[in-house]
């Protein structure tokens, strides 16, 4: 798992340690790691790769639209979101069968 922001490096991993997530995150892919930010797929491209998965294989996690706009164009499956408490084991495994029903 890991985090794709818009946000400079140090606000991200701020945040990841406030929210005591950091240590669920193999990397936080910023906006100081890419030449463009989101709306363009770079950095979601950039960690699909380096988590060595295929975007047909990931789901990003999005709560706006710019994240969402680049998410899409990454290939990868989305979940949106409107607050963080969407972001949860059911929400996310909801989308999980989803995506597996539209392969079946």
């Amino acid at each position: 798992m890991a985090v794709c922001s818009n946000s400079i490096r140090n606000t991200i991993e701020v945040m990841m340690q406030k929210a005591s997530l950091d240590a669920y995150l193999e990397f936080c892919i910023s906006n100081q790691d890419v030449m463009h930010g989101k709306p363009n797929p770079e950095m979601y491209n950039k960690a699909i790769t380096k988590l060595g998965l295929t975007p047909g294989e990931c789901i990003i996690v999005e709560d706006n639209e710019n994240g969402v706009k680049a998410a899409l164009a990454s290939g990868a499956h989305l979940l949106k979101v409107k607050a963080v408490e969407e972001v949860n084991y059911q929400n996310i495994n909801n989308r999980i069968n989803q995506i597996e029903a539209q392969h079946d």
